[in-house]
């Protein structure tokens, strides 16, 4: 028995050894950050060519981490919502299952809002140290400056806006140390103190013409189409400026083959100095955590091939190793968690498969039918989001032949989401809410929060009204399963005239993630922002 064991673990660590340990870098994404009824919450979004990742809070025990799939372009996204009472800043941690390698980043979140980030893999790991000390300064009170130190020859310092202004990267040795460059940065304070204010008076103008047209529902009333081109014009200026602003602040950092690092310099005063050294990254070796290593390797091989209980005892086999990082066990836990969350849906599909197979074999109606297929569809497709595969992914697309001719009905429920002194709470239901369908390219929150702005855009092409809430603040809607709209627009009738509810939009993928019912009627409910 004794010597069976220690083959079967020798096996496992050779196993660990030989496989293909990959670095995973986090980097911010800020043109995938999106606006989300959090009830206050704060969110983040991860967004990965990976599917296979295992994602911990390491400061929040309340966090909630949630697959969400595949997005539009083919990426797998992962949604994570923290409590920011509980913590404003949330420690991530992500790795790839059954890898001891992992990436760690804090992010700043924002109420009702998901920042985005981006986890890929890269050849050459780098991280970056602040190094600057109490005495780092320059004479000159017209300048700052700087300074990034390597023993990478091939350090590339990227900051072309900089650049286009005169400032030069200037490379040296270190003086104590020849093996050492270092690449200097020397900037004129005016730089930045003019494009902050540039940036600072096109956000103040804008700010001034949004207030009077869109917060005064009388002006707003009267406004000329020249008053809407006039803002249209700030807006674009103010983004302009906000842009050139975040280029030229900002500085890159990589090499080759590596993840980038980026430093920002929006707040360096006159006669600062900063330093940095850029740093390779000595991914953890697995034979120096062979028997850890190993068993979490076979976890991960196990839950590829959907065998969860197994997996799930390799990884508490993982858990409790004599050599096991002592940091690793919160990663460890996670894994353990998604074992979990695969049997509970995977026992639930596989009764509703049996429930199926009984009424088609015993002449059940088609509305049973329709109802078992559907159960088994939604479980699997949560299998599918915490382990995508085409295991999973081709059956779903078998149920789906059966009831496709279906029409999806949802029934909408809309109520006031209040935000005032005592925190956000539930408020009446919500009639008289339009819902309007769009068929076209995702719009941009300035286009609808506007009366005439909203005209405008549902009189364009791929914009139609499917119905409106009654007293109850509900609306019954039938789609099309084989052509969904992209998304929908709710907008309460009197928002802009009263000034008290926001028209939202959702993407059509949250409706049918979020919904809850059977696959012929689901139900929906939503709540609107009242300030």
């Amino acid at each position: 028995m004794k010597r069976t064991l220690s083959t079967l673990l020798l096996l496992m660590v050779i196993v660990a050894m030989k496989a293909q340990s990959a670095y995973i870098s986090a980097s911010p994404m800020p043109e995938a950050d999106r606006v989300a009824d959090l009830k206050g919450a704060g969110g983040v979004l991860i967004i990965s060519n990976h599917r296979d990742l295992a994602i911990t809070v390491l400061n929040a025990k309340e966090a909630a981490i949630s697959p969400r799939g595949t997005s539009n372009k083919g990426q797998y996204e992962y949604e994570i919502v923290v409590d920011r009472k509980e913590t404003a800043q949330p420690k991530i941690e992500v790795n790839r299952r059954g890898d001891v390698n992992r990436c760690s980043f804090t992010v700043l979140t924002k109420a009702d809002n998901f920042r985005a980030y981006k986890i890929e893999e890269v050849e050459r790991p780098l991280s970056l140290e602040d190094a600057t000390a109490s005495n780092d300064a320059i004479l000159d009170s017209a300048l700052c400056e700087v300074v990034f130190s390597s023993t990478i020859p091939d350090l590339k310092v990227d900051c072309d806006v900089l650049r286009s202004k005169g400032v030069e990267v200037k490379t040296t040795n270190s003086a104590a140390d020849k093996s050492i460059v270092e690449k200097s940065l020397v900037i004129p304070v005016r730089l930045l103190r003019d494009a902050r204010k540039q940036m600072e008076d096109a956000e103040r103008v804008l700010a001034e013409k949004q207030h009077q047209l869109l917060d005064d529902p009388k002006a707003s009333k009267k406004a000329k189409d020249s008053d809407w081109a006039e803002l249209d014009a700030l807006e674009e200026k103010a983004q302009d400026a906000a842009d050139e602003f975040g280029a030229l602040t900002t500085i890159t950092v990589y090499v080759p083959g590596s993840n980038r690092m980026t430093v920002s310099i929006a707040d360096l005063k006159p006669r600062s100095k900063k330093r940095y050294n850029v740093l390779v990254l000595r991914m953890l070796e697995e034979k120096h955590v062979s028997v850890c290593s190993g068993f979490l390797a076979e976890g991960a091989r196990q839950y590829a091939v959907r065998e969860y209980d197994n997996a799930q005892q390799a990884f508490r086999n993982a858990l409790k190793a004599k050599d096991m990082p002592k940091d690793l066990a919160p990663t460890i836990n996670t894994n353990i968690q998604q074992c979990d969350s695969c049997k509970l849906y995977e026992r639930y599909a596989m009764a509703a498969l049996s429930e199926l197979q009984k009424v088609r074999n015993g002449g059940g109606t088609q509305e049973e039918v329709v109802r078992y297929a559907s159960a088994a569809i939604e479980f699997m497709e949560k299998l599918n989001m915490y382990n995508p595969c085409d295991f999973y992914a081709e059956r779903i697309g078998r149920l789906n032949k059966i009831i496709e001719d279906q029409p999806l009905n949802i029934k909408f429920t809309f109520v006031e989401w209040i935000s005032n002194y005592s925190g956000f709470h539930e408020g009446d239901a919500l009639a008289d809410v339009e819902v309007w369908i769009c068929d076209g390219v995702v719009p941009n929150v300035s286009e609808f929060r506007n009366e005439k702005r909203f005209n405008k855009l549902v009189s364009s092409q791929g914009y139609h009204r499917a119905g409106i809430s009654d007293v109850r603040g509900q609306l019954d809607l039938t789609f099309d399963r084989k052509a969904l709209p992209t998304g929908l627009i709710f907008r309460p009738i009197g928002t802009y005239e009263q000034g008290r509810i926001k028209t939202e939009y959702i993407d059509i993928r949250e409706v049918m993630q979020k919904s809850e019912g059977d696959y012929q009627k689901r139900q929906f409910r939503t709540k609107l922002y009242k300030e």
